[in-house]
């Protein structure tokens, strides 16, 4: 039962994103040959929950009894006391901001963390079933970092935002007006596509996972009316062969 609290929201992005994959079928930001894409992507899907799967178990077996102890020492706070929504609330906003900063450090300061998100960044094109290029050891750590959501007696099932978030992302979509609006406060399609440029000025810039305001703040936003998207090339440049050292992450 614990294995599918973890993990059911992860699982959950099959469907969500099958839901989107109709809206961008309907309303495509740039046509695209989904036949040639989706087989393109199919190993990488079946990788994503083979690593799910499996950075499940190891994160309840190491990293729980470590959480449920640093519950204990939180407890002794009493904010267990304060209502729920607001535990939501920081734990969420605390939580993408620990994911900005390692989201940071994979783009300036860490060879050994760019080795981890270097597979993501080798997708080509932008749609709803790209974004499912995770390597194996950067899902250990998001694992990791949303599970440790539980130490503010958090229910697990809060994992859903961010699994939305991500499937979001990833979308080629027809872009709207009101999508700008969204951008002052979370991660829309456009903005995140810029961060997949090939050119490295662009892809350290929009790092945020689920809120823009920590690009605002630490000077990583770019807005991305001010690059025309589809010009920009997507991915890593040069040679476009995924790895199987890529793929885990070393």
């Amino acid at each position: 039962m614990e294995q599918f609290f973890l993990s059911w929201g992860w699982f959950l992005s099959i469907p969500l994103s099958l839901t989107f994959l109709l809206w961008e079928l309907q309303f495509p930001g740039k046509h695209l040959n989904y036949i040639a894409e989706f087989s393109k992507e199919f190993l990488p899907i079946i990788l994503r929950l083979a690593f799910t799967f499996i950075s499940v178990q190891l994160v309840m077996y190491a990293a729980a009894p470590i959480l449920s102890s640093v519950k204990e020492v939180v407890g002794l706070s009493g904010i267990f006391s304060t209502p729920i929504w607001l535990r939501i609330v920081i734990g969420v906003v605390l939580a993408d901001f620990i994911y900005y900063i390692l989201h940071w450090q994979m783009h300036y300061n860490s060879k050994i963390l760019w080795r981890l998100h270097r597979y993501h960044h080798s997708l080509n094109e932008m749609w709803v079933f790209s974004g499912y290029r995770v390597s194996f050891l950067s899902l250990i750590i998001f694992q990791i970092l949303y599970s440790s959501l539980t130490v503010l007696d958090i229910p697990r099932q809060v994992s859903v935002i961010f699994v939305f978030s991500s499937v979001t992302h990833h979308l080629n979509i027809k872009l709207y007006s009101w999508m700008k609006f969204l951008d002052w406060i979370v991660v829309t399609p456009p903005y995140h596509a810029l961060h997949h440029s090939n050119r490295p000025e662009l892809r350290g810039k929009n790092l945020g996972g689920l809120f823009t305001f920590f690009d605002r703040i630490f000077g990583t936003y770019i807005d991305p009316d001010t690059i025309c998207l589809e010009k920009e090339e997507l991915g890593l440049g040069g040679d476009k062969t995924s790895t199987v050292r890529m793929m885990i992450g070393i």
